[in-house]
């Protein structure tokens, strides 16, 4: 889960690294008391979504102006930059094509820069273990210089356990003066000891300038924290960041289901993640296009299973549900049925519906959708579920758009008093 810039800058300024001046603002009318009496001119303007790329980025239906990061040396143009970034929807390379809906920007004073630098902290897929990333050549082409001249990132092991490392050597391929070699010896600890306790995946800083005065300091910053540790952590910031997520992924997240959002029009079902990805592959291969990747953990809850369905069921881009389980341990077919019926009986089924039971109770549960359910098409077999989900979101009507939209509770609970909420 990413946090937004300001969310991330506040975290490595607890820990002594320096950032800019900054103020975030979530309304353009208050502008002026929020950030212009607290951040002096000239600006830097920031549009704030979990998501890289903001320079490059474009606004939907945003005209010639492009750029979730903007300059500004007026209050007036100030003023106009943040109108038109906020509520409108960023496209980057790391959103792709549906975008970001820009919640608040972050307004902080412009920095000289004489040099920018890279340094990130993450988990080495191969050891498990952290990883230092160092360069001296940061900024917004870091992702191409990796690509291209993989020799100026530099990779450091560290050890979980204080001092971590000798930080001589990424000091030395950062060619630092003494006295920013001191200051960034000083701050590197404090960042690992950081990102072990608070269980992150990243700690990204990028860049990490040098600037007028010969200080460093850091423009811009992204954190990721691990979502299996937020039981244990409950970072105030996770949770602000998880506000913003778009109500199907918010309440995936709330209800423990792995659902990731994607651009096809074929809803899917699977209880886990190598069954969910090869139902994919499979709808790929029949010349369909996955609206989403739903994983539910294996559960005998029936309620359990109709809320993943619920989700489904309202994603207003799908024209086919295909439900694929194969029992087995936890998780039984008839189990997957029931939560069928129940969602049939209680809320209707707006879309087609394929399900392809296989496994622990298979025949039970198909046996009870057929007897119950005619019109869902019912199968064992994964090939013939998929060929007939295809076929269906084909030619299936596009839902209706007068349908009541489903308010999350948690904009709903933002409305209520106190004693209710």
């Amino acid at each position: 889960m990413n946090l937004n810039e300001h969310q991330a800058k506040k975290l490595l300024q607890d820990i002594g690294v320096r950032i800019p001046a900054g103020a975030i603002c979530e309304n353009a009318v208050a502008l002026e008391a929020q950030v212009e009496t607290a951040v002096s001119p000239p600006w830097v303007v920031k549009a704030q979504i979990p998501a890289g790329g903001r320079a490059k980025g474009r606004f939907l239906h945003g005209g010639a102006q492009r750029g979730g990061i903007r300059f500004a040396a007026t209050a007036e143009e100030l003023q106009r930059q943040v109108d038109s970034m906020l509520g409108a929807v960023l496209v980057t390379e790391q959103t792709g094509g549906r975008g970001a809906r820009v919640q608040s920007v972050y307004v902080e004073s412009r920095v000289e820069v004489q040099h920018e630098h890279y340094l990130a902290l993450t988990i080495d897929p191969e050891s498990g273990g952290i990883v230092l990333v160092a360069s001296r050549f940061g900024g917004t082409d870091i992702e191409s210089t990796a690509r291209k001249t993989p020799a100026k990132v530099h990779r450091f092991p560290l050890k979980l356990t204080p001092p971590y490392s000798d930080f001589a050597p990424v000091l030395d391929v950062l060619d630092l003066s003494e006295a920013q070699r001191q200051e960034l010896l000083a701050v590197l600890p404090a960042m690992v000891a950081a990102f072990i306790e608070k269980d992150m995946l990243l700690l990204e800083i990028n860049p990490y300038a040098i600037d007028g005065q010969g200080k460093l300091v850091a423009l811009d910053a992204s954190i990721v924290f691990d979502d299996n540790a937020l039981f244990r952590q409950g970072h105030e910031e996770q949770m602000v960041a998880y506000d913003h997520l778009p109500d199907q992924e918010y309440a995936a997240m709330v209800q423990g289901l792995n659902y990731v959002k994607l651009p096809g029009n074929i809803a899917t079902l699977s209880a886990g993640a190598g069954l969910a990805m090869a139902t994919m592959d499979a709808i790929h291969a029949a010349g369909g296009v996955p609206a989403n990747f739903l994983d539910v953990p294996p559960s005998t809850s029936v309620e359990h299973v109709r809320n993943a369905l619920l989700l489904l069921l309202r994603d207003a881009d799908a024209r086919c549900l295909l439900v694929n389980v194969f029992g087995g341990g936890i998780m039984r077919c008839d189990a997957i049925a029931d939560a069928i019926l129940l969602t049939a009986a209680t809320d209707k089924l707006p879309l087609p519906v394929v399900v392809r039971l296989a496994g622990t109770n298979d025949r039970l549960g198909r046996q009870r959708l057929r007897a119950s359910l005619p019109d869902v098409y019912v199968t064992a077999d994964l090939a013939g579920a998929v060929a007939k989900t295809v076929e269906l979101a084909g030619r299936a009507a596009l839902p209706s758009t007068d349908r009541p939209r489903q308010t999350w509770w948690r904009k709903v609970r933002r409305m209520l008093p106190d004693t209710v909420a």
